[in-house]
């Protein structure tokens, strides 16, 4: 079950784009380049959280398994939000805000659900923000003159 939902973790951004689109909705990116973007910051984003959990082992609340910290669920979730937040920013902030509320609320059901500290969940939604900064997919020609202009 695990493995599935890491592997189905990518498409969340994907799909939600989609729902988007079909309302009218257009972000800053085309299909292909959302996939790459949010494949890379969720394959980062996974990788830095299993590597702390490997070398963290803290235990869970429920006594279950020792890789409690940081939670992996709510750093994809963090990740996710902040994606939605840069795609559709100029759309409407409110898109980012819907998704930043829906990971602050799977952060707080993996606590009500005995399965994280709130230390565990912190540290998970400063992964999945931090991991998400991802690089833009403009062009070189795009890029320099936002610096020169800039």
């Amino acid at each position: 079950m695990i493995f599935i939902q890491k592997i189905a973790a990518p498409n969340f951004t994907f799909i939600f784009k989609q729902l988007l689109k079909l309302c009218g909705i257009k972000g800053l990116h085309d299909n292909v380049d959302l996939t790459i973007i949010s494949g890379t910051v969720y394959l980062l984003t996974g990788q830095s959280v299993y590597g702390v959990k490997t070398l963290t082992r803290v235990e869970r609340p429920d006594g279950s398994t020792r890789n409690s910290f940081p939670s992996g669920h709510t750093a994809t979730a963090f990740a996710g939000a902040e994606i939605l937040r840069r795609e559709y920013w100029d759309v409407s902030p409110w898109i980012g805000i819907a998704g930043y509320a829906v990971a602050a609320g799977t952060g707080f059901l993996r606590m009500y659900n005995n399965r994280h500290w709130l230390t565990d969940v912190v540290a998970g939604a400063g992964f999945g923000f931090v991991r998400q900064h991802y690089p833009s997919c403009r062009s070189t020609a795009e890029t320099d003159e936002s610096i020169q202009s800039g």
